[in-house]
């Protein structure tokens, strides 16, 4: 088929073709299926099109399979590059921290500090042109693409370890107070942990929240 123009700019035809079949397999009306096409923006004309297209072939496309295999790289890709990314910068501000308090590096801290740079500098960069890339791989179109499984069990298994990191910091902090020992390098190394972690949580749980709540998503 040609390409025409959907929501959120030039998406092909077989896209929306992806999105009509896996409504259909979850048991979606086909009203309710066309009724969120609308609303995000497809003609009347291409969505009778892409109903009479999945009528004849039910299973779908090889290039739909492709997309789908692609969008799935770009999701371990960007999950990946955000956790190196994550690691990167957490050493790197122990490394601030402890030159703030006046601890001397050591030649092997040194050299640890370098490279997290070095890892935040190029990794980071790689994670927002990954997840800016997505959206126009996405087997369903754009923004209307449903929560893949490889998605959706990498923003578990991120906010399963944003959780158990913040009861961690959250245990590591009680202990500190008790022995006393208030003022020390630790205590802003481990407030550095929980507050990049409760950001990952809170993004991510809005995120897969946002999904569930779009009737064009689930």
């Amino acid at each position: 088929m040609n390409h025409t123009i959907g929501a959120g700019g030039v998406v092909q035809n077989n896209n929306i073709e992806a999105y009509v079949r896996r409504g259909i397999a979850r048991g979606k009306s086909h009203e309710e299926i066309a009724n969120n096409l609308r609303a995000a923006g497809w003609r009347e004309e291409m969505i009778s099109l892409a109903f009479i297209a999945v009528a004849e072939n039910p299973e779908g496309s090889e290039h739909e399979g492709e997309e789908g295999s692609r969008a799935t790289f770009l999701y371990i890709l960007s999950f990946l590059t955000l956790y190196i990314s994550v690691w990167a910068f957490v050493n790197t501000s122990f490394g601030i921290i402890d030159k703030f308090f006046g601890v001397e590096f050591t030649k092997s801290a040194l050299l640890s500090f370098r490279w997290s740079i070095a890892w935040l500098v190029v990794v980071f960069p790689v994670f927002l042109i990954t997840n800016h890339y997505i959206p126009k791989v996405l087997p369903s179109g754009g923004e209307n693409a449903d929560l893949t499984g490889t998605r959706k069990t990498l923003t578990y298994a991120t906010l399963f370890l944003a959780t158990m990191t913040l009861i961690g910091s959250a245990v590591f902090a009680v202990f500190q107070l008790t022995s006393g020992e208030i003022i020390t390098p630790a205590m802003p190394k481990i407030t550095t942990i929980a507050l990049i972690a409760a950001l990952l949580f809170g993004y991510y749980f809005n995120d897969l929240q946002g999904k569930k709540g779009d009737g064009s998503r689930e």
